[in-house]
């Protein structure tokens, strides 16, 4: 009996023994396998802040034409002029001068957007994605990184000639801004496919714009030569949306937005936003 006694104590130290070694091995493999894991590539932007400090960028916002340079303006019934040479000349340009990187729009004057006949967005054109990837493999060739501004400014960009245009037809075409149907509409049908698209690029894109000078659709701004547009809440509002979609489709990269016409004042609105950092146009 007391054999046995003994016998059945070391049967239980050997089996707590196994489990602990069955459970150190479990534990081994999975770490094992996230130490096999690559490190985590930095972002173009976390590359160019750890080498300079900053960034070395410029400002080019269409390259062959404007309001046409991705895909055809419904909205400005132009026909795209997107021309791949110019695109490898200006990158090519850009890159000898000794820029990180550049800023490009584009829903520029609201090109490659599609609208029903009431201004209501129905998508993106093929042309505008399928010409916005072939910039960002010449981008990407060239090494120059690339910050998008998905929807610049439409005011004046859109009514050619310094708000000379219908302030009807601007109304129909901006009613992202202030109608929330619209507004889920373009984010769904064709913000999303460009960011899916942007987030293949990953190496190439160093930050994503959600607007340009969002003063320029702000009604009554302080410069006092606004005659349509909507209000600093409705932009406001329209960004913060543009943020929670660009960090769920193109997580880790940098976003941002750009004031501009010496507003000052609006960047309270924009400290209002979960920008990872503010421009101001001076």
């Amino acid at each position: 009996q007391r054999k046995g006694k003994v016998m059945k104590k070391w049967y239980k130290i050997l089996a707590v023994v196994m489990a602990v070694i069955l459970t150190a091995t479990v534990a081994y493999a999975a770490t094992k396998s996230d130490w096999m894991k690559p490190a985590a590539t930095k972002s173009l932007y976390q590359q160019a802040i750890d080498d300079h400090g900053f960034i070395y960028g410029i400002n080019y916002p269409w390259i062959s034409g404007q309001g046409c340079s991705l895909s055809d303006n419904e909205a400005r019934n132009l026909t795209s002029t997107f021309d791949s040479q110019s695109v490898e000349t200006g990158f090519y340009n850009v890159k000898k001068i000794g820029f990180d990187a550049a800023i490009l729009w584009v829903f520029m004057q609201a090109e490659g957007i599609d609208f029903d006949e009431n201004g209501d967005v129905v998508g993106v054109q093929d042309k505008l994605l399928k010409n916005l990837e072939t910039t960002l493999q010449i981008a990407r060739k060239y090494g120059v990184g690339l910050s998008l501004t998905i929807m610049p400014h439409l005011d004046y960009n859109l009514e050619s000639g310094n708000y000379s245009g219908s302030k009807e037809r601007y109304d129909k075409y901006s009613r992202m801004f202030t109608d929330p149907t619209v507004r889920e509409h373009f984010f769904d049908k064709a913000v999303v496919p460009v960011l899916e698209l942007i987030n293949k690029y990953r190496d190439t894109v160093f930050a994503i714009s959600t607007t340009c000078e969002p003063e320029g659709d702000i009604y009554g701004t302080p410069n006092g030569y606004k005659p349509f547009g909507t209000t600093i809440e409705n932009m406001t509002e329209f960004m913060k949306i543009m943020v929670k979609y660009s960090r769920k489709y193109v997580p880790d990269i940098p976003v941002w937005s750009t004031s501009g016409w010496d507003h000052a004042d609006s960047l309270q609105y924009f400290n209002q936003i979960d920008f990872d950092f503010i421009g101001s146009d001076i």
